[in-house]
């Protein structure tokens, strides 16, 4: 559809495709897709009627050379941005503040191994712990709302959902912030075949269960894509990533749009799925 006819309220916006990473279970998989123009992101942003959050990731968001005029652009609209990040350039501490001055207003930092590099070794080649820990203390330090993110693999990195509790009672937190998990999406690349994947039901146990969640919990959310709760002063999120084989239904599909090729909008999950990770 049109911008203008969008009723979506978050809108995923793939402006780069590379990465400086090699992530085994990224969406994806592809790199030769250039950076989008600049400008044409911009003309895109201003044709939404409707106030719209948008998401901008990749491949890696933040090497886009304009990601902070495009922020600007989008927060002078009245739009709320987020980014979605492995986290290596927002170690950083002057970029990311730039960011935020910018307008940025939410940052979704995937830490699959958290501050544990052997996991980061198996699921990205890479040490990169050091990196995301200090991307961590530095989106706090700027009291930015924060979406962590983590892709739980069966017998690989279960218990760094305990580091991240220890972490979360020992930091002051930013009103809002949530705790992201998933199982790993047959889709893209993937690592994790569906006979040895967690289920969703499983998934919803695990998270329960380290997080001492009740067997009632108050939902924000429950449906075959999302299950969602408030924990206090955060949200629990566990996100059935397996659920992109079978599609997703009409609720799910009107909240995430997905910006296409043509400067149009998509169904985020239904154009991935038909996309195979591209375009």
């Amino acid at each position: 559809m049109k911008p203008e006819d969008s009723k979506f309220k978050s809108v995923y916006c793939d402006i780069v495709h590379r990465c400086n990473m090699e992530c085994a279970n990224c969406y994806l998989p592809f790199r030769h897709y250039p950076d989008l123009n600049t400008d044409k992101v911009i003309d895109f942003i201003k044709r939404f009627k409707v106030k719209t959050e948008f998401r901008f990731i990749g491949g890696e968001p933040t090497l886009h050379k304009d990601l902070a005029k495009i922020i600007k652009e989008a927060t002078s609209l009245g739009h709320r941005t987020t980014i979605a990040t492995n986290g290596l350039r927002i170690a950083h501490y002057h970029y990311l503040k730039e960011l935020k001055d910018a307008g940025l207003k939410t940052v979704y930092l995937s830490m699959t191994g958290f501050d544990d590099d052997n996991v980061y070794i198996v699921t990205d080649k890479l040490k990169c712990a050091d990196k995301k820990m200090s991307a961590l203390a530095n989106c706090l330090s700027l009291k930015l709302r924060l979406s962590i993110g983590c892709i739980v693999i069966k017998n690989l990195n279960e218990h760094i959902i305990d580091k991240m509790i220890v972490y979360k009672d020992n930091n002051t937190w930013r009103a809002g912030t949530s705790f992201e998990f998933r199982n790993v999406g047959q889709v893209g690349r993937y690592m994790v075949e569906k006979d040895e994947n967690y289920k969703f039901d499983e998934l919803k146990q695990l998270i329960s269960d380290k997080f001492g969640i009740n067997p009632n919990p108050k939902l924000l959310e429950d449906n075959q894509y999302a299950w969602t709760v408030k924990h206090g002063k955060f949200r629990i999120n566990i996100t059935n990533w397996e659920g992109v084989d079978k599609g997703f239904n009409d609720e799910t599909n009107t909240r995430r749009g997905r910006l296409t090729q043509n400067f149009e909008v998509a169904p985020f999950l239904e154009h991935i799925k038909e996309n195979d990770g591209g375009y």
